[in-house]
């Protein structure tokens, strides 16, 4: 969206910008838990305070912008 925006700007011309949002959600492989990046934020936040296991981490990292390629 930045650089669109710049280009926009720079070009001087009436423009018109069309978001298409946001990644869709994953799956986690293991329990089938919908996974965002809302949740793997969360997930590393909770690593870093030694809340949850680095594999589940690891896994959450890999399944949460699966519906990205969709």
């Amino acid at each position: 969206m930045p650089g669109t925006l710049m280009a926009m700007s720079r070009l001087n011309r009436p423009s018109l910008m069309i978001y298409g949002g946001t990644i869709k959600p994953g799956h986690a492989s293991s329990d089938g838990a919908v996974l965002d990046i809302v949740s793997a934020f969360q997930s590393y936040g909770a690593c870093g305070r030694a809340l949850d296991r680095i594999g589940q981490v690891q896994e959450w990292g890999r399944e949460w912008g699966r519906g990205e390629v969709t």
